[in-house]
């Protein structure tokens, strides 16, 4: 064997060598964008779990109406409030009694009395 046909076959053998790895690389790159892929799925998933468990929920919005009843407040708490709601209301009737009373009577009303 001479030292043409050693580098001949060194050539083929290397030729070869760079296939396999051409299709070696190209198995590769398509797994990774595969994983890739999943990975963006499993990340979009977390996300989502993430604003189920620890985002804003309805019931948490309820303290924004202040008419909104809760649901652990004891018939104690409900009376307390409803007795304060109808000072307030007896209140307001006596400051609309003096103010009324304490204007002057137009000529319609004095006919009407």
């Amino acid at each position: 064997m001479d030292q043409s046909q050693a580098l001949e076959l060194l050539i083929k053998s290397q030729s070869e060598q760079i296939r396999q790895l051409t299709e070696a690389n190209a198995k590769q790159a398509e797994q990774m964008s595969d994983l890739q892929q999943k990975i963006d799925k499993l990340l979009s998933q977390i996300a989502w779990f993430t604003r189920q468990f620890y985002g804003r929920k309805s019931e948490k919005l309820s303290r924004l109406d202040p008419n909104q009843l809760n649901l652990f407040e004891t018939l104690e708490d409900e009376k307390k409030h409803l007795e304060e709601i109808e000072a307030e209301r007896i209140e307001a009737e006596k400051q609309i009694e003096e103010s009324t009373s304490s204007r002057k009577k137009t000529p319609f009303q004095q006919k009407a009395t």
